[in-house]
């Protein structure tokens, strides 16, 4: 994975899933920096060592849920991206969102009705994940894709099979991305508060900087709904 950070002074700014994958690939480039005397504050879940800022993706995934089921869905279904490196499963926030999902169901009485599907956070990933759920028995009403880009897919496998969102069934995705708030998508999905990530990740790392026996800290920010246009009720 190609690597993305910013210098400041020195110290460095993470953005989220730009580390190498894998617990070993991660802990070594944090490693070296750190032997380096430098400073981090990493937009990522990794177990970092000077601090971080992330969204509560847990949260998120119930603001979603609920959202829904207050339009009366109750088949509520998932698409998730795939993963099978344990590290990564309890770092990135693909699984947190997926759990987050079924903790959502689960407290509102939708044990019965959870339905996961496992692509990956691409487009086609999102295309193909719609592909299996329009073959059930019974189709949800829902699809809570998570990421706007799988969401992006979703739609195109539901315009393809001549569905009408949010008539036929609704969508939405997670990240509030600049093509969710396109008129013609208008895409009901998640904010994930970046500014304020962004602001908190270089206060931390200048306060490191200032004070390089500074305890770490994590902080964990409340992202919120942007309801839009590819919601609505279900159909009778």
């Amino acid at each position: 994975m190609p690597l993305s950070c910013r210098r400041a002074g020195s110290g460095f700014v993470v953005r989220h899933g730009a580390a190498p994958s894998g617990e070993v690939g991660g802990r070594l480039f944090l490693w070296h920096w750190s032997r380096q005397d430098l400073d981090l504050a990493a937009l990522a879940r990794l177990e970092l060592l000077q601090g971080s800022v992330t969204d509560d993706d847990v949260a998120g995934a119930s603001l979603v849920v609920g959202h829904l089921a207050g339009l009366g869905h109750r088949r509520i279904a998932h698409i998730e991206h795939h993963e099978t490196d344990p590290t990564r499963i309890a770092e990135m926030p693909n699984a947190q969102r997926a759990d987050g999902y079924r903790l959502a169901m689960r407290s509102l009485g939708l044990a019965a009705e959870i339905d996961v599907v496992s692509t990956s956070y691409t487009q086609r990933g999102g295309y193909e994940g719609a592909k299996e759920l329009l073959a059930r028995p019974r189709r949800p009403t829902a699809v809570f894709a998570g990421a706007d880009i799988v969401a992006m897919g979703v739609l195109e496998a539901f315009t393809e099979a001549g569905l009408s969102v949010p008539g036929d069934v609704s969508v939405t995705g997670y990240d509030d991305t600049t093509f969710a708030a396109f008129g013609p998508i208008s895409l009901t999905s998640v904010d994930q508060a970046g500014t304020e990530i962004g602001s908190n990740a270089a206060r931390l790392l200048l306060e490191r900087i200032a004070d390089r026996r500074k305890t770490s800290v994590q902080v964990k920010l409340s992202p919120s709904l942007v309801p839009r246009r590819t919601t609505a009720p279900p159909p009778e």
